[in-house]
């Protein structure tokens, strides 16, 4: 939906892009969130704060050891020891900023939920995984560099097909579906954005899906405008 181009290159042809510093920020951000919820799921606390911070420092030293990241813009000129440092204080400041902010009022019941819709009229399926799920909701993280919408949760499809997951794995609706933004300002900030899934979201899935399915046997995979 973002690029065909892009899915062309990754899931049709196998082409991987190397990563970005951005993207190991997130990974970071999350791994540390993980480690605290996970630790808070079993036994009913949160980890101390130096260890959130350790979590996400480490997963980002581990990302540069890796496939080496894309530098873009002024990163270039700042080379890559200045990027990689610089990652690994936002990664802790952002997983720092979750555990005061948002972790004490998360009660999670699924972290990482692995997800598989099979959708019998159509040669694929959909499949992800649930960031938190709580009792009677779904929250997902995002680090980003600036302030999302506002109507971000509500037009957003990973929150549709998220919701559908868990009415079908659960037999429920959740009650609400959220977008947490941690937004990587100087000081960074808190964003959380809120929306509710109905049938009628649902139903507004199939046009994509059939949209989605038609540009598969096409092949007519076109770059984002």
């Amino acid at each position: 939906a973002k690029c065909g181009l892009q899915y062309e290159f990754r899931y049709v042809l196998g082409i991987k892009s190397p990563p970005s510093a951005a993207m190991i920020v997130g990974t970071g951000t999350h791994r540390g969130i993980e480690a605290d919820l996970t630790a808070k799921k079993e036994t009913g606390e949160l980890l101390p704060t130096e260890s959130v911070i350790d979590a996400a420092a480490e997963a980002v030293k581990a990302g540069w050891l890796g496939e080496a990241p894309e530098l873009h813009g002024s990163e270039i000129d700042k080379g890559e020891a200045v990027v990689k440092g610089e990652s690994i204080d936002m990664a802790a400041r952002l997983a720092k900023l979750h555990h005061e902010q948002l972790a004490p009022e998360i009660v999670p019941v699924h972290l990482e939920r692995p997800i598989r819709l099979e959708l019998k009229r159509y040669p694929f399926d959909l499949v992800g995984y649930v960031d938190i799920q709580e009792p009677d909701a779904i929250r997902d993280t995002k680090t980003s560099a600036r302030k999302p919408d506002a109507d971000a949760a509500h037009n957003s499809l990973q929150l549709t097909i998220y919701a559908l997951a868990a009415h079908t794995l659960d037999g429920k609706l959740p009650a609400t579906v959220q977008f947490d933004h941690l937004v990587k300002n100087k000081v960074p900030v808190v964003v959380s954005s809120k929306s509710v899934r109905t049938a009628e979201h649902f139903q507004l899935l199939a046009p994509r899906l059939d949209a989605f399915d038609r540009l598969l046997k096409s092949g007519a995979f076109q770059p984002a405008a």
